[in-house]
């Protein structure tokens, strides 16, 4: 799976989406102790989605340390590219 098919970044709301192909979100809720990240979830309740507020604002090593275990490896790896070539550090 290409990270092109599952990313957007909005620039101008800052805003960076990233979700599954072929999943559709049934919801949407905040990630516990965290406003800027929001979770989409199906109907079965698995998280097939997640939204990135002040994504340019995002500390990759903070990305790394609170959210690695939070959402799917995939979603997870593909923010974790994004914001790597967007900042190395």
């Amino acid at each position: 799976m290409q990270v092109s098919e599952i990313i957007h970044h909005d620039a101008a709301s800052d805003v960076l989406y990233a979700k599954l192909p072929d999943r559709k979100v049934v919801r949407s809720a905040p990630l516990p102790d965290d406003d800027f990240v929001i979770l989409n979830v199906d109907a079965g309740g698995e998280v097939v989605g997640v939204q990135l507020l002040e994504a340019t604002e995002m500390n990759r090593g903070r990305w790394r340390e609170f959210f690695r275990n939070a959402i799917p490896i995939t979603l997870f790896e593909a923010i974790d590219y994004w914001l790597a070539i967007r900042s190395p550090a």
